[in-house]
């Protein structure tokens, strides 16, 4: 993604479809098989490649999916083969995100449960302990992002036209999910012959009616008082470190250094949710709380990332409102950011780091309940909600103080 690329989306795909295929679960040599089949079909630079001209390794053992690099030997050309985790087309619209992903990143194809795309050749995913480094570059590409998407979704239908928030409909749509009979029946047939994971699985049956007593409260607070604050756009919703690749070699200042990756997730949603679920990053999956930035890092990240959409919209007749992003003509207000304006962004944003928190968690349980990936989806889970309720007082009224304080 290129800083100010405003230009619009295809109208037609250029992703090649091999729906007849599906990577297997069972042992490597078949599914680098399979993954070699798919890519002879769908990489134009592969096509004449044997079978025996390719080797693949894995780039991350992710929570949700699996990553293999796959090159052709020969040339040493490379691309990306990302495995969908099982069962996650539950909570993840694969059009949509072949869609978003087509806008970043060069897409050649997909198969039944995965998706092949270009190889960002001299980057790497950035760690937890490295993202305050990176503070105002990461802001300043976010607002690229979200500018961007947003101009390239005007004449997308149904990107153009979907009225759904992603907060809105993951808060109520995915608890209703993690506590469903069908979520419990499979979560019991896995854990309950296993006593420590039972366990950890009767947190959640314990805790359902606060959990679900929560979300209401939450969903309530983020209508009234989010809403008319924090304007709706496409947003990315998993803005990780590991989503977040940066050639090294390159300076820090270079803007053109930083790529996002991974756009499965990315639907219309409040802007600042991408930087609250950024913050709640900050501290890895282990979840250690103590690494939260505190207000000096939000502020600084969100003063650059306001200052760059509103630098943008300037030059890309782009009108930021308290509801949305829209095309029309260019604001004059210019690129100033008021000292209220970083207040009022802080405390919406630590609001929201409460429902990306309830998002990861909910979706633990669901991801429990059909991954074969091997992670603790169930501890995980419970420490994003504790983390929700044990700040959620503190935000609320962060929250209120700044929208109540004057300009």
């Amino acid at each position: 993604m290129s800083r100010g690329d405003c230009g619009f989306a295809r109208q037609a795909s250029d992703v090649i479809s091999v729906r007849s295929i599906e990577i297997p679960t069972g042992p490597p040599e078949a599914r680098h098989a399979a993954m070699y089949e798919v890519v002879t079909q769908v990489v134009p630079q592969f096509r004449d490649a044997a079978t025996v001209d390719f080797k693949s390794s894995i780039l991350s053992g992710g929570a949700t999916n699996e990553l293999f690099k796959v090159t052709r030997i020969s040339t040493g050309e490379a691309v990306v083969f990302r495995v969908y985790g099982q069962g996650t087309d539950q909570i993840i619209e694969r059009d949509s995100e072949v869609f978003w992903q087509e806008q970043f990143l060069r897409t050649y194809g997909r198969c039944r449960n995965g998706l092949v795309y270009e190889f960002l050749a001299g980057f790497q995913p950035l760690q937890p302990n490295e993202l305050p480094a990176e503070v105002e570059r990461i802001a300043r590409n976010l607002a690229d992002l979200h500018v961007t998407a947003t101009l390239r979704s005007l004449f997308a239908f149904p990107y153009a036209t979907d009225a759904t928030n992603h907060t809105q409909f993951v808060l109520a749509d995915w608890t209703k999910t993690a506590f469903s009979s069908q979520t419990w029946a499979l979560l019991h047939g896995r854990y309950g012959g296993d006593p420590d994971k039972a366990a950890r699985l009767n947190y959640y049956r314990e805790n359902e009616t606060k959990i679900r007593g929560f979300v209401d409260t939450l969903l309530n607070v983020i209508t009234m008082k989010v809403s008319p604050w924090s304007p709706q756009v496409p947003c990315h919703n998993d803005l990780l470190g590991l989503n977040i690749m940066v050639d090294k070699q390159r300076s820090l200042g270079d803007d053109e250094a930083m790529r996002f990756i991974d756009f499965e997730y990315m639907r219309r949603n409040y802007c600042y949710f991408d930087a609250a679920n950024h913050f709640n990053e900050y501290c890895g999956m282990e979840c250690d709380w103590s690494k939260y930035p505190d207000a000096a890092i939000q502020r600084r990240f969100l003063s650059a990332y306001l200052r760059h959409a509103k630098q943008l919209s300037l030059t890309s007749n782009l009108t930021v409102d308290a509801s949305r992003w829209t095309a029309t003509a260019p604001s004059t207000a210019g690129c100033v950011v008021s000292d209220r304006d970083v207040a009022v962004a802080c405390a919406l944003t630590n609001v929201l780091s409460l429902a990306s928190n309830v998002k990861w968690g909910v979706w633990s349980v669901i991801q429990a309940s059909t991954s074969v990936i091997d992670f603790d989806y169930l501890s995980y889970g419970k420490m994003r909600l504790q983390r929700a309720f044990d700040t959620s007082d503190t935000f609320f009224s962060q929250l209120d103080a700044a929208l109540q304080s004057d300009e």
